[in-house]
């Protein structure tokens, strides 16, 4: 059993958050990421068309809304 103040707990897990979310950015590093008006000319498919495809989960995009290389090439290998 541990015991630690209300403070302590909140402190660890504000940490641990912060912690996840610079994990994230790193993994993202060095890779290129687009807009959805980007994605939509890349791919010759109309904005409306790439933004429904992001919202329903077939074109994966960041928590920022970026769409990356990676997610591209995973819906074109898919497709």
């Amino acid at each position: 059993m541990i015991f630690t103040s209300v403070n302590e707990l909140k402190k660890i897990v504000k940490d641990a958050l912060i912690e996840i979310d610079q994990e994230k950015h790193r993994s993202l590093e060095g890779q290129k990421t687009y807009s959805i008006n980007e994605v939509s000319k890349r791919l010759r498919m109309a904005h409306n068309t790439v933004k429904k495809c992001v919202l329903a989960g077939v074109i994966k995009s960041t928590s920022s809304g970026r769409i990356t290389e990676q997610a591209i090439n995973d819906y074109l290998a898919c497709k």
